[in-house]
């Protein structure tokens, strides 16, 4: 039996260690919810998956030095 989405089991798809994001340009990032058995989690249509979710999102600034 499936148990609900574990946040340290959930993955993203096409992970990449960096995402460089363009202001004004969306991108999406696709997860895939697991439980904390690693099973995919599967929704049903009154489900609301999104639920619980967030996502920060850091600008850096990096100077850089002429010489």
């Amino acid at each position: 039996m499936l148990g609900p989405p574990d946040p340290n089991k959930t993955v993203f798809v096409r992970q990449s260690s960096t995402v460089v994001c363009t202001a004004g340009i969306a991108h999406s990032m696709t997860i895939e919810p697991r439980d904390e058995y690693d099973n995919l989690c599967i929704f049903g249509p009154g489900d609301q998956p999104t639920e619980g979710y967030s996502v920060n999102i850091i600008q850096v600034n990096q100077k850089f030095s002429q010489k």
